[in-house]
């Protein structure tokens, strides 16, 4: 799954939020938040192309089975970016110090 950044990422987070509070957001409030609209028809295309927001015919935005999932899924992204960058390289390393101070008794 692509990670957000910027203002699709701000959007999301807003329809998110909302969706959360049983209180969906309408085109006309988002309009409000970001007034450069053209920028937000290009956001809010791009959130439907991944397929994390669907639009209903009142023109409301809701989160799709994957947007609802989304932040769980960035969680153990991160998680697992954290295990394999910091926890293996010193899992390895203990390892490493542990069998050459073994080698360096057996002389």
């Amino acid at each position: 799954m692509e990670r957000l950044k910027g203002n699709p990422r701000k959007i999301f987070k807003i329809i998110y939020k909302r969706y959360n509070l049983n209180n969906l957001i309408n085109s006309d409030e988002l309009s409000k938040l970001f007034p450069n609209t053209i920028q937000l028809e290009q956001d809010l295309t791009y959130l439907y192309e991944l397929k994390l927001i669907d639009i209903d015919s009142g023109y409301h935005y809701h989160l799709t089975a994957i947007g609802r999932q989304y932040f769980k899924f960035e969680a153990s992204y991160l998680l697992e970016i954290a295990f394999k960058s910091i926890l293996c390289p010193i899992i390895v390393s203990i390892i490493t110090t542990v069998i050459t101070m073994w080698l360096s008794n057996l002389q």
